[in-house]
């Protein structure tokens, strides 16, 4: 009988440990709240047990509250260990009995034992085993055999014999089944706050997250979305769920959407970008990233990432854009290098020419004054006279071939002045059809009445001539050359031909002749280029008209192919017509004023003594000076006062600007002629000219010397800035 009694108050052990679990979801064991609930229960099932215990003799009885009270203790902790035990203690003392002390004996022992397994647990954290629950056991109630010596002597033998056995095999059995019952409810317990925790982490990632996430059905309607999604397109969660995903997005992308839920059943897994519109009607682009799971319920959903990428696309816009123009700058910083380099030989190319000018000039000079003097000596011999105009025309053409040199080097005196392209473009096509082949025809054409521009009338001439004879060249068996002329306005700047915007005359040399190599293009204005046969071309043709055009702030651009002919295109700015320069022929300059006091100053022996005769020979009074410190201590030992000071621009020492500024502060009336085997320089500021009455560039023939002489006598010399030998211009 004793086991069925031990079976019954086990079963009640069973049914409490379910309300246990009960009590436990609602009111944690680790809360106080949680912690005397248990206590009670597990005191209340205590004392059931010892209302229906299995009574050996009055006040004698046995039942399940050691098992329940090690258990309650274990499992809940202390406090509900000592409210259980406190409740079971005080019923049994309320019972009374022979058994008394042994029962309370057992109480107390059973929940200090339980106490202390819990507090292992505690400090050293471990699971509770089959092995820890059965050694409980079996520690309890091998405890409890020794406190039946609590018994009355009469009982203790008698109440071992009967009980011994169940209480060593029984009770531990039982403390064990009840304790796995236990303890899978202290595990779900565990699990279920465990997910509950990890749901509450998931739930606050999922709304807290910086990206966007929905989940959609099969068909593209929204189950779910957190507050990412909701700010990135601006919708209230209430009015989407429930909707298509398509309805957010603009016609193009819905469609592309319809498409991706096409290939999603079959690729599990899909990502594009979308572009969606706000609450606001704003065009945001998404990048939709998605794939398929089943749910709990084995229905497929589509989860979803949508990530914001307007700003991502509008800087990868911005960064394309920097690139191209930083393509384009680099371009253009490589083309600037090209022209560089191109001005930077033209530069050494022309300070060579200018030095060899300067020497060249100082030859002429007496080679061209002494055949003037030669020519113009009273002699009848007729050899004589021939042999000094053939040392005449010589020197005349020697010092043309200077000015080229020095056209082509930007180093020449530019005599700018406003004239009509059209009028010249003819002349200049009648002139040259006499003097190419007959099998080449020079057509003209004119698109606009009139092309006023500022040039030199000399060198675009010598443009046009350059270009003319280039494309007789090209065609060894004949052929036609078109001049075309017209204008044109560029309202924006033109960067093909660098043109600022503006109104243009446009000169085209075109040629049917053999044209230009793809790889000899970049060259054809580099200076010694050329594509002729040796000895047949200079290579300084077209470098030439490159700088004379390019010194009026115009442009010039070849079209060409090989075999397909060529075009020349000049682009010269429109000018508004004004009056022109003073110019003067020779033969306009007034006649010679004689007897005048000359202190001339020269470097070059051979120059000086040329000079000397020369002005001897227009009967002036001379007296020379090999450098300016010479004239000096001549001018103030001199006890008639000069009347001109005529001296060389550059010498050893003072040049021949500081030594006139010298003697005309003692001086002031001095009339100054400087004459220079350097070319003027058009970019020199004209202060630094101010002080000279006439400059003239060597040689300087004998007409030009004493007509400036003349102008300088006669207080003329106002109207004289600079006088070019040969054309004889004279600019105010």
């Amino acid at each position: 009988m004793i086991v069925i009694d031990l079976i019954y108050n086990l079963s009640l052990l069973v049914a409490v440990s379910v309300l246990a679990g009960f009590i436990d979801q609602r009111f944690p064991r680790r809360t106080h709240a949680g912690a005397v609930l248990q206590g009670i229960l597990f005191g209340g099932v205590a004392l059931l047990g010892m209302l229906n215990p299995f009574v050996i003799r009055e006040g004698l009885i046995f039942d399940g509250r050691s098992v329940v009270l090690s258990l309650c203790a274990l499992f809940f902790g202390p406090l509900s260990g000592a409210i259980a035990g406190m409740m079971a203690a005080a019923y049994r003392i309320s019972i009374g009995g022979g058994g008394m002390i042994m029962g309370v004996s057992v109480i107390l022992s059973a929940t200090l034992i339980g106490i202390g397994y819990h507090q292992s647990r505690k400090h050293r954290p471990r699971p509770v085993t089959s092995r820890m629950l059965l050694e409980l056991g079996i520690f309890v109630h091998i405890v409890m055999i020794p406190l039946m010596a609590a018994l009355p002597s009469g009982m203790r033998i008698s109440t071992l014999q009967i009980v011994g056995l169940t209480v060593i095999i029984i009770y531990p059995l039982a403390t064990l089944l009840i304790g796995k019952i236990l303890k899978d409810q202290e595990e779900n317990a565990q699990l279920i706050r465990t997910l509950s925790e990890s749901e509450g982490r998931f739930k606050l990632l999922f709304e807290e997250a910086p990206l966007g996430y929905q989940a959609l059905d099969t068909a593209g309607r929204i189950l779910t979305i957190n507050k990412a999604w909701n700010d990135t397109l601006g919708h209230s969660r209430k009015n989407v769920i429930g909707r298509s995903f398509a309805d957010f997005l603009t016609p193009e992308s819905a469609e592309h959407f319809h498409l991706l839920l096409e290939k999603i059943k079959s690729s599990n897994r899909i990502h594009s970008a979308l572009e969606v519109s706000n609450e606001e009607g704003e065009l945001r682009e998404i990048a939709f990233d998605a794939r398929v799971s089943a749910g709990s319920d084995g229905q497929k959903q589509i989860h979803c990432i949508i990530t914001d990428i307007t700003e991502q696309r509008q800087a990868e816009t911005r960064l394309f854009e920097s690139n191209q123009s930083l393509e384009k700058a680099i371009v253009e910083l490589q083309a600037a290098q090209k022209q560089l380099v191109q001005q930077e030989r033209l530069a050494a190319v022309g300070q060579l020419s200018a030095g060899i000018a300067h020497d060249f000039n100082n030859i002429l000079a007496a080679i061209l004054g002494h055949a003037e003097m030669i020519r113009y000596l009273p002699s009848d011999e007729q050899q004589v006279v021939l042999g000094s105009d053939v040392i005449i025309q010589s020197a005349s053409k020697a010092a043309q071939l200077v000015q080229q040199i020095l056209d082509f080097s930007r180093k020449s005196i530019v005599r700018t002045k406003i004239i009509d392209l059209v009028p010249l473009i003819y002349k200049s096509a009648a002139f040259l059809s006499r003097t190419i082949s007959e099998n080449i025809k020079i057509k003209t054409l004119s698109k606009c009445e009139e092309a006023p521009v500022l040039i030199d009338p000399a060198q675009m001439e010598q443009v046009i001539t350059n270009l003319v004879l280039n494309a007789r060249d090209a065609m060894p068996e004949g052929g036609i050359i078109t001049l075309d002329i017209s204008c044109k306005t560029f309202t924006e700047k033109n960067e093909l031909y660098k043109l600022q915007p503006g109104n243009y005359a446009i000169l085209k040399v075109i040629d049917t002749g053999s044209g230009i190599a793809a790889e000899a293009l970049p060259h054809v204005f580099e200076p010694f280029f050329t594509t002729k046969e040796l000895g047949k071309g200079s290579g300084l043709g077209l470098a030439q008209v490159y700088g004379i055009i390019k010194r009026q702030k115009g442009q010039v651009h070849i079209d060409s192919k090989a075999g397909s002919g060529t075009t020349v295109c000049i682009y010269l700015p429109l000018k508004a017509k004004s009056e022109d320069k003073l110019t003067v022929q020779e033969e306009e300059m007034p006649s010679t004023e004689k007897g005048g006091r000359i202190l001339l100053v020269e470097d070059d022996k051979t120059v000086l003594q040329t000079l000397s005769l020369q002005l001897q020979s227009l009967e002036y009074d001379v007296i020379s000076a090999s450098n300016s410190d010479e004239a000096i201590e001549i001018y103030n030992k001199a006890e008639k006062a000069f009347h001109i000071l005529i001296s060389d621009l550059m010498m050893p020492g003072k040049t021949g600007l500081q030594l006139a500024k010298i003697l005309k502060k003692h001086q002031p009336e001095l009339k100054i002629l400087i004459i220079t085997g350097y070319p003027v320089r058009t970019d020199t500021k004209e202060s630094e000219y101010a002080i000279a009455d006439i400059v003239l560039e060597k040689p300087v023939t004998m007409k030009v010397l004493k007509t400036s002489l003349a102008l300088l006598l006669t207080n003329r010399s106002g109207q004289i800035r600079q006088v070019k030998s040969g054309k004889s211009t004279i600019r105010s």
